[in-house]
């Protein structure tokens, strides 16, 4: 493991970073803003010789465009330094001056004060010069004093003469400013010092308010433009819009009455700009997504201008004071990249709806704190290290502090949403998927899955609900093109993808002491295990073994309650309820081939069974029953009846089960027993672990069938298999492959390029074997179907006998039905003639289907028969 000797002191960095001195002509090949500094350089060697075709001098103006924390005050700080040998630069402006109800021209006043004091001090030679500079300043001050007091001028008894002396000055005061410089610049020739032209630079003019940032370019514009070299910093747009603001607060009237629009006014303040600052005078410095694409090699080498440090990528990710060769990222692969190598975690979003980029440091200031921040997390090692477990804990949380620094800032004026993450962080397992799905799903009516889960407890909520209403979310029209909409779903993520690596890494590191120890709890699981997976008696599963091996496993629970919180997050199921494995063309799965029945006989010679059977069926509630129905909707007693479990099944009757994939790394003994192979047989790497979310947006890309196969379901295992092992070709669509790799392997491990692959989740060697139990117990799709049809039959009145013909119509046109379809239209209306509000609207566009569009769907079946089971039982 790695041991970093050197702590790199990154508070220095967070101040400027500034060239002290260089020639003018020079600057260091290693600075990041080189190219922009160079560009300035040349501005300032040709502004002599430019003039126009009237032979006056054009704007000297010189604008530095950046968001902020991209390093314009380094910028700047930098240029001071690099100019001042050959042009005299005021101290630079900064916003706390400008803010203070002080006016360039005040600004610019006080500096040239400040300059004569120290000239009078050194000057014994030159006294005429100095008592003409003496005196132009006061007049620019008396007309500045004039222009200032405007009509009250005239109220406070001056002399005639003064008066008319001072509007005079008032009016000439571009040609006073003018004769000032060329009056100092004479003095300064005289003591030796050879000036090429004066430079005043104004820092931090975004954190100016706009009706000041509008006053501060209208007076230069009008005194100072071309009589000497104004260079100032803003933030992108902030000119455009100060002066926006101020013209439109001018004109309000008129717009108001559309007789000029905001269009107008736009094009006079662009026409204003480009003569203050014409394009090719205006400097861009890096914005927040170029930030993110510049070589992190670049940024380091640019820390290089303090002190004598040389900082590179090492092997880790880890930025290091090396002489040795670093590796080569862009600062948005380093970020993710970096946050898996010590976390275990690959962050990336795979939906390019949620790449907003506004969780990465996009600016210089965040990235040098992100350095920072990050410098702290440790080397992970190897799984057999001892110090693992503990070192991923210790990043994780550091993780989660950059994550909720992030939320503070970018949430700060939604408070609804800083109090659903509050509330998620101090809730319990079960309750965060609730708290998740109840506020994504707050203002909306739809009905159908995911949306109509409210009624559900929260254990009966699946993080794979909650990823599907995610999704769903994301088709809404508001936040279709929304920015922070998006971007507030992927932190719903990350916070789970964390919340579960916390939960999981602290249920690794205690039940591995529990194995180091020889606990007798270990021991213990061991034999039920092999008792409960042994058992080749019955279905029904009577044997008491079975019972046996979920109490030891809850006693594991209780040791670790991090692993048992672990399991109620995800709560068996990571992927949509109604995902469609079989078919993906059809977005309406035939429920009968998810439906296993368990009545019928087995013939149970090894172990598979039991593993196909905790495989792939997560819930001892049959699928058909009354119980399944009630939980569902929400009606009765039964509502509080638990529909998942992550523990061992156990069925008290056989039935009739739904089936589900990607569910067994979801158990609890899957969990167990994939940790202690683990540490006692020392395996080279671990087996698949679900603590990421952003693996799921892969899981629904995926098409598990793509013709079809005469073992359906045996390709979907393989597909599953393949998914989850990160072979790309079976996928769809392009995705990062570091999303499905993990650093949990050994130092055992052969492999030489890492992160690694996962191992296949089903054993390869029982694929054909649960294929076999699959397609025994599935029995015919229609069969089931048929069955179904006989349960509901029983609980209606007329509506078998009503629409026991349209059954084979499913779906097609119905226009040869004739008087039979009037019938049925008219047996409906009798039978459900009580409906009201949203119901009635729903019966009445299923009429429509029947009547108008002749029409029958599955769907429309499915609506009435919930009406008759509902109310004619």
């Amino acid at each position: 493991m790695e041991n970093y000797v050197e702590k790199i002191n990154w508070e220095k960095y967070k101040k400027p970073i500034v060239i002290e001195k260089v020639t003018f002509n020079t600057a260091p090949e290693f600075y990041l803003y080189k190219k922009e500094l160079d560009d300035v350089i040349d501005m300032l060697k040709n502004f002599d010789n430019e003039k126009d075709s009237k032979g006056e001098v054009i704007s000297r103006n010189i604008s530095i465009a950046g968001e902020r924390g991209s390093g314009k005050t380094s910028f700047l700080k930098s240029l001071k330094n690099i100019l001042s040998d050959d042009y005299y630069v005021f101290d630079i402006v900064g916003s706390e001056i400008l803010s203070s109800n002080m006016t360039i021209i005040d600004v610019f006043l006080s500096h040239l004060d400040g300059l004569i004091n120290i000239i009078s001090k050194d000057n014994q030679g030159n006294c005429i010069k100095l008592s003409e500079l003496k005196r132009l300043l006061k007049k620019a001050m008396a007309a500045i004093g004039a222009e200032k007091q405007e009509k009250e001028y005239y109220k406070n008894g001056q002399p005639e003469n003064a008066m008319l002396q001072a509007l005079s000055d008032r009016l000439g005061l571009e040609v006073i400013f003018a004769d000032i410089l060329d009056c100092l610049k004479g003095i300064l020739e005289f003591q030796g010092q050879i000036v090429k032209d004066f430079v005043l630079i104004i820092d931090d003019l975004d954190l100016v308010k706009n009706s000041l940032v509008s006053q501060f370019l209208t007076e230069m514009q009008r005194y100072l433009d071309k009589k000497l070299i104004i260079i100032f910093a803003y933030r992108e747009r902030q000119l455009e819009n100060s002066l926006f603001e101020d013209r439109f607060n001018d004109n309000k009237n008129l717009i108001g009455q559309n007789i000029i629009e905001s269009d107008e006014l736009y094009s006079q303040i662009e026409q204003f700009l480009v003569k203050l600052v014409p394009y090719g005078n205006r400097i861009k410095l890096y914005s927040q997504d170029d930030v993110l694409k510049l070589p992190i090699t670049k940024i380091l080498s640019s820390l290089e201008i303090i002190g004598e440090n040389h900082y590179i990528v090492n092997d880790n990710l880890h930025i290091v004071n090396s002489r040795s060769e670093s590796l080569e990222f862009t600062v948005e692969e380093w970020f993710y990249k970096y946050i898996h190598r010590h976390t275990d975690l690959y962050i990336k979003p795979v939906d390019t709806r949620e790449d907003t980029h506004q969780f990465l440091p996009r600016s210089l200031r965040e990235l040098i704190q992100c350095f920072e921040m990050f410098d702290n997390m440790k080397p992970l090692g190897t799984i057999d290290d001892k110090d693992f477990s503990k070192n991923i804990l210790s990043n994780l949380e550091i993780l989660k502090r950059y994550k909720s620094f992030k939320v503070s800032i970018q949430f700060a004026s939604n408070s609804s949403i800083l109090d659903y993450f509050n509330e998620w962080e101090a809730s319990k397992p079960f309750h965060k998927n609730m708290i998740t799905y109840r506020f994504l799903n707050r203002s909306d009516k739809l009905k159908g899955y995911p949306y109509d889960l409210e009624n559900r407890t929260d254990y009966n909520i699946t993080f794979g609900d909650v990823l599907a209403r995610i999704e769903a979310e994301k088709y809404q029209k508001n936040i279709l093109n929304n920015r922070l909409e998006n971007y507030f779903l992927y932190i719903v993520k990350l916070n789970y993808s964390i919340e579960l690596s916390i939960n999981f890494f602290w249920s690794y590191n205690k039940l591995k002491d529990l194995v180091k120890s020889g606990d007798s709890v270990i021991k213990s699981y061991k034999e039920k295990r092999i008792n409960y997976f042994n058992n080749n008696g019955s279905i029904i599963q009577k044997d008491e073994q079975k019972k046996y091996f979920k109490e030891v496993i809850t006693e594991i629970y209780k040791r670790i309650p991090e692993l048992d919180e672990f399991l109620q997050l995800i709560n068996c199921s990571f992927m949509p309820e109604d995902f469609n494995y079989f078919d993906y063309r059809n977005p309406e799965r035939d429920n009968g081939e998810y439906t296993l029945d368990l009545n019928k006989q087995v013939n149970c010679t090894n172990t598979t069974f039991n593993d196909f059977v905790n495989n792939f069926i997560n819930s001892e509630i049959s699928a058909f029953g009354d119980i399944r129905q009630n939980i569902q909707r929400g009606f009765s007693q039964f509502v509080y009846r638990k529909l998942y479990t992550f523990n061992p099944i156990y069925f008290e009757r056989a039935a009739k089960y739904y089936l589900s994939f990607y569910i067994s790394c979801n158990k609890g003994d899957y969990v167990i027993n994939s940790i202690i192979n683990l540490v006692e047989k020392e395996e080279q790497q671990a087996p698949y672990f679900f603590k990421n979310a952003f693996q799921v947006d892969i899981f629904v890309r995926q098409n598990y069938i793509s013709s079809t196969p005469t073992k359906p379901f045996e390709t979907v295992l393989k597909n599953i298999n393949g998914t989850i092992s990160g072979k790309k070709a079976l996928l769809n669509f392009d995705y990062d492959a570091n999303t499905m790799r993990t650093y949990m392997f050994n130092n055992k491990n052969e492999k030489k390029e890492f992160p690694i692959n996962y191992p296949p989740l089903y054993p390869l060697d029982d694929i054909e074997s649960y294929s076999s139990y699959y397609e025994h117990l599935v029995g015919d799709s229609e069969k089931n179907n048929e069955n179904s049809e006989k349960l509901y039959r029983s609980k209606f009145r007329y509506f078998y006998e009503a629409v026991n013909y349209f059954k084979s119509k499913l779906n097609v046109k119905i226009d040869t039905i004739g008087d039979r379809r009037e019938k049925l239209v008219r047996r409906l209306k009798k039978d459900l003639v009580f409906l009201k509000g949203e119901e009635k609207q729903q019966f009445d566009i299923i009429l429509k289907h029947i009547n108008d569009e002749k029409t029958y769907l599955r769907a429309d079946f499915d609506k009435l028969a919930e009406f008759y089971n509902k109310y004619l039982k």
